[in-house]
């Protein structure tokens, strides 16, 4: 399987995922092996085949098997959980891998991680509060591991959590340790506006970011997307909230990620509402 863990390292996914086929329809099938599998296959954004891989792998961990097979194995049915929107079983997996930490000892530096998905899945459960406690830790973890990319991409989440609460001034404090990237680095400051009710202002904002980006990250389009359509919405612009909705869907439908569509589902049902409103008004 050396040549299989190479290619995964290399993120060279349609080439594993070939491989991983390969070692199936030839050897005899194990934990690791389907561990290796579903990290190919979610790296192919099938979700569905990565999620049956894992699952099939918590069943197949053996009493010979090394304790750090299973950290990973419930580490990444967390992952997996977490992107097709299973916030139940994420919570589970996340919190086992903490719980076995004494166990997988050469996994420390996951804990962060986990620490950061136990955070995305409170946010996606609407649970604010606890994904910015979450969220504070891996912050933590990270700074002291001198991981600046993780601490960035922790910063942007936290961000939009402040955002969500309606909170600008926190956000505004940990914006600068954000910004991963020019997305984020305007995404960010849109959110923040937006808190603040300067909805004129952050919609200026996200035409110039379309205007001046090719939009190729379907994930960022989505994003964007959904937070034109409740800055229209915001300002009573209805059609116009409509037809970003329609926008992020067909992103959300490229990038394949369950957190996307629970944003156009919220974006929708605000639409639907506020339409309901101005009938009754009528």
């Amino acid at each position: 399987m050396e040549r299989l863990a190479e290619l995964i390292e290399a993120r060279a996914w349609n080439d594993a995922w070939a491989e991983f086929e390969r070692l199936r329809k030839t050897g005899p099938e194990n934990a690791r092996l389907l561990l290796m599998g579903s990290h190919a296959a979610l790296g192919r954004r099938d979700l569905i085949t990565a999620k049956g891989l894992i699952e099939e792998a918590t069943g197949q961990v053996a009493e010979t098997d090394p304790a750090r097979l299973e950290g990973q194995i419930l580490f990444h049915l967390g992952m997996v959980s977490v992107n097709t929107g299973d916030v139940g079983q994420a919570l589970d997996a996340f919190n086992q891998f903490m719980d076995g930490m004494s166990r997988w000892p050469d996994l420390a530096q996951g804990a962060g991680k986990a620490k950061f998905y136990l955070g995305l899945t409170a946010r996606i459960g609407g649970r604010y509060e606890e994904a910015i406690a979450r969220y504070e830790e891996a912050l933590a973890a990270f700074t002291a591991q001198g991981a600046a990319d993780l601490v960035c991409k922790t910063a942007d989440n936290l961000v939009a959590v402040y955002c969500r609460q309606g909170d600008a001034a926190s956000a505004r404090v940990i914006q600068p340790k954000g910004g991963r990237d020019e997305f984020h680095q305007w995404y960010n400051e849109a959110l923040i506006l937006q808190a603040e009710g300067q909805y004129e202002k952050a919609l200026a904002l996200g035409d110039a970011w379309f205007e001046h980006s090719a939009a190729e990250d379907r994930t960022a389009v989505a994003q964007a997307a959904h937070l034109s359509g409740m800055l229209h919405l915001a300002l009573g612009d209805i059609e116009h909230a409509s037809q970003d909705s329609e926008i992020a869907a067909d992103a959300a439908a490229d990038a394949n990620e369950a957190r996307l569509w629970l944003d156009v589902a919220d974006l929708r049902r605000r639409i639907h509402l506020a339409k309901a409103q101005v009938q009754k008004g009528a």
